[in-house]
Order: C-alpha cells, then sequence, then structure tokens
C-alpha cells in the first residue's frame, strides 16, 4: 500500500491511539516524524546540536549504502565506513 493505515493491536484488538492534531498530515503522526521534527526544532530553538546529528546521518548513509552496495555484489562482505561512490543512490548501487 502506498500509504497503509496504521494500527496497534493487543492480543488482535485494536488499541485507540490519541487523536491525531489538526493541521498534521496523519503520515508525520502515525511513522513517527511528528516528534522527531519537534526535537529538532526545539534544539534549533534552544541552540543545541541536535541529539542525532549530523555524524550519526553519515553512519546510517555508510550502512544503507554498504548494504545495496553488497547485495549488488551477491551478499559480499564490504567494510564500514562505505568507501564507494557517494554519488550513487542506494539503488544504483545494488543494480548498477
Amino acid at each position: 500500500e502506498l500509504l497503509p493505515r496504521l494500527v496497534l493491536e493487543r492480543n488482535g484488538v485494536e488499541v485507540r491511539l490519541p487523536a491525531i492534531p489538526d493541521g498534521v498530515p496523519a503520515q508525520l503522526e502515525e511513522l513517527g516524524y511528528l516528534r522527531q521534527i519537534e526535537s529538532f526544532a526545539l534544539d534549533v530553538q534552544r541552540g543545541r546540536p541536535p541529539e542525532l546529528g549530523a555524524p550519526f546521518g553519515r553512519s546510517i548513509l555508510d550502512v544503507v549504502c554498504a548494504a545495496y552496495a553488497s547485495a549488488g555484489l551477491g551478499g559480499e562482505w564490504l567494510p564500514l565506513p562505505f568507501e564507494g561512490p557517494r554519488q550513487c543512490a542506494p539503488l544504483q548501487l545494488w543494480r548498477p
């Protein structure tokens, strides 16, 4: 599904979640992005670096790129940090 309806269940019974704030696209709240955006905005407002800054993002990008490149090489192990081409999208690393 392009935009699945997310639900929380306990023992097969749906658990009602708090209402989504007015004016907020459902996906921002349901997928957890709203709290991330709020946290980032508070960091900017208070003049402090974000809890998960650029070094963390770079580490995640290394793992994602290495995973795609590894898949394109039949599962070959690749070292981290990723040393492959940085101008390619992950999908291009998998299927050039």
